[in-house]
This record gives structure tokens, C-alpha cells and sequence, in this order.
């Protein structure tokens, strides 16, 4: 066992001193890198898939929106991941989920108050129909390996 100096603290500093949060801030931080370290290489507690592809509304590429993934069985928490240019990617528990899509956009020549001394902002709608989102009719299969090339083609028309 290695010898201390009489009066100092196991990590090398004086007992009851100020001057040694320094030192120990160091070793706390090393720690911490050791702790983060030993996790590489290794899944997160949650046992997630990636999965990617596209979304389009009415054959065009949904330029800016949002996808959530929720599974239908077992842990049933919810994956969200952002679209843009049409693309998406987020990690989902594998197996079967309901898939929500939403978007919004400005509603021409509609504008509310943005408060005292602030201009007026553009309304936004949801153009995206319920049967896609809050009443989504949109599943898929996730596989144990994950997915690129989930994709979705939406329509507004009924």
C-alpha cells in the first residue's frame, strides 16, 4: 500500500485546506471520462434500431415536419425525429409501431398579435390530415436490425 504524507488527503491534498478543489475536480473529471469511456462500444440501457427514409404529401417532399414512432406493445414510449428535405432519421424500439407525421406552415394573410411592442406573427396550421397524426392510420414493422427506406407518401386528399 503506498505510504501517505502525514496530514494529506488520499488524493494528494491538505485535509481541511481550500486549495485542493482543483486537484480533486481533476479527478472527479477523469473518473467521469473513465465512466463515459466504459460505455463505448455498447448499446444504451435502451435497446433502439435506427431507422430512416422519407416522407412526401401529395408527391412532393415534405420539406419540414416531424415523425413519431411509438410501439404497440410492451414500452410503448414514443421515438420523434425531424424531417427535412423530405428526410428523417431516429432511433425506435424494434417490432410493430404507429407512425405520426405532423407539419405546420403559415396560413396566408392571417396574422396574430405578438404581444406588447412585438410585431405580429404569421398564423400556423397543421396541413397535415389527423388520420396521419392524432388519429394516425400509419404503421410499420420495425425490423431487429432496424430500417433505412421507411418511407411515406402521404396524401391530404381523402
Amino acid at each position: 500500500m503506498a505510504t501517505r504524507r502525514p496530514g494529506l488527503h488520499r488524493f494528494g491534498f491538505r485535509a481541511g485546506t481550500v486549495a485542493a478543489p482543483s486537484r480533486l475536480l481533476a479527478v472527479i473529471c477523469c473518473g467521469a471520462a473513465l465512466l463515459a469511456a466504459g460505455g463505448c462500444g455498447r448499446r444504451s440501457a435502451l435497446d433502439v434500431r435506427p431507422v430512416s427514409g422519407t416522407v412526401k404529401v401529395d408527391g412532393a417532399l415534405l420539406e419540414d415536419g416531424w415523425i413519431t414512432l411509438r410501439a404497440l406493445s410492451g414500452d410503448t414510449r414514443g421515438f420523434s425525429g425531424r424531417i427535412e428535405r423530405g428526410k428523417y432519421r431516429l432511433d425506435a424500439f424494434a417490432g410493430r409501431a404507429s407512425v405520426a407525421i405532423t407539419a405546420s406552415r403559415d396560413v396566408p394573410g392571417k396574422m396574430e398579435s405578438g404581444g406588447p411592442g412585438t410585431p405580429d406573427v404569421p398564423v400556423r396550421e397543421q396541413f397535415i390530415p389527423a388520420r396521419y397524426n392524432d388519429s394516425t392510420e400509419l404503421e410499420a414493422e420495425i425490423p431487429p436490425n432496424g430500417i433505412s427506406g421507411l418511407d411515406f407518401d402521404l396524401s391530404t386528399k381523402d
